[in-house]
């Protein structure tokens, strides 16, 4: 991210810069039931980037630490084998939600996927 245009929407470079701002987990979640964890940081929904920062507000910095427990916990094995404390591991400081909505408000999703 580069800037904010006049609105505050992000301006992003387009190119890639070696060890930016970058750095973390990718966790995709498909899902046309159950989704109000997500749906509920999504203040416009015209607008499918959210951005969840703990500065935004309680529930904002709540599900980050929810995040970052439940990570710890599901990897756990994975550190104690690499002699890793999860203690060691600090939370995320930012989740970012890429947010396809089913209702026809903003950007939908695809009703069907087709494979070729």
């Amino acid at each position: 991210k580069i800037g904010e245009d006049e609105e505050g929407k992000p301006i992003w470079t387009g190119k890639f810069v070696p060890y930016a701002e970058c750095k973390g987990l990718l966790q995709t979640f498909y899902s046309f039931t159950n989704v109000s964890w997500y749906d509920r940081f999504q203040k416009d929904p015209r607008e499918p980037l959210v951005e969840v920062r703990k500065e935004h507000g309680e529930m904002e910095a709540e599900a980050l630490a929810k995040l970052h427990d439940a990570m710890m916990e599901t990897h756990s094995e994975l550190f104690r084998k690499k002699n890793v404390s999860t203690d060691s591991i600090p939370p995320p400081t930012v989740m970012v939600i890429s947010v396809w909505r089913r209702d026809h408000i903003g950007s939908t999703a695809p009703t069907k996927v087709y494979y070729k």
